[in-house]
């Protein structure tokens, strides 16, 4: 609850005949759309080649995920070369810790969750299976959410990334 850290890697790759110097700025965004915390890093990549550039965080007093309160922090990652933005992606995560024992159970944070109510997803769409909407994706989180349910087991094959975000977003 007091502090945090977070290391982020991320893989940038100059597909250009060149070297080139990039700078990577990466910034969290907290839960209420203000910036948190803020690095940059320049490197030179040869050209046709890629680099992983680690950056560490350090969050004090992190607004934390758990299932009553879902904070999400947002990480955007900019590239820029030559002062010009070549490339921007935006990550959700929240922070939190969470343990699996078999003496105490789950802890989302240090604290017992007590019993959690789960469901276990299948395909739900007949006919359209895999390819089910991001928004058909969503409802069944907000419909599994409504239902008081508190964890889902995704079964058998690959979940929509629309699915998940929208498990984080909720509380799931």
């Amino acid at each position: 609850e007091q502090e945090a850290t977070a290391v982020v890697k991320t893989h940038v790759r100059n597909e250009t005949d060149a070297d080139k110097q990039v700078t990577l700025k990466s910034t969290y965004v907290d839960p209420q759309g203000k910036e948190a915390l803020t690095k940059s890093s320049t490197v030179t990549i040869s050209a046709s080649d890629a680099q992983t550039i680690a950056q560490n965080f350090k969050f004090e007093n992190p607004q934390l995920w758990d299932l009553d309160h879902p904070n999400l922090y947002t990480l955007v990652s900019t590239v820029t070369v030559d002062g010009e933005e070549v490339d921007r992606t935006e990550t959700t995560t929240g922070i939190r810790t969470v343990i699996f024992s078999a003496t105490e159970g789950v802890k989302i944070n240090g604290k017992h969750l007590g019993f959690l109510s789960g469901v276990n997803r299948h395909q739900e769409y007949p006919y359209i299976g895999y390819a089910a909407s991001d928004n058909l994706q969503r409802k069944d989180a907000i419909l599994y959410k409504n239902a008081g349910f508190q964890i889902v087991r995704t079964a058998h094959h690959a979940q929509s990334p629309a699915f998940l975000d929208e498990c984080d977003r909720l509380g799931i």
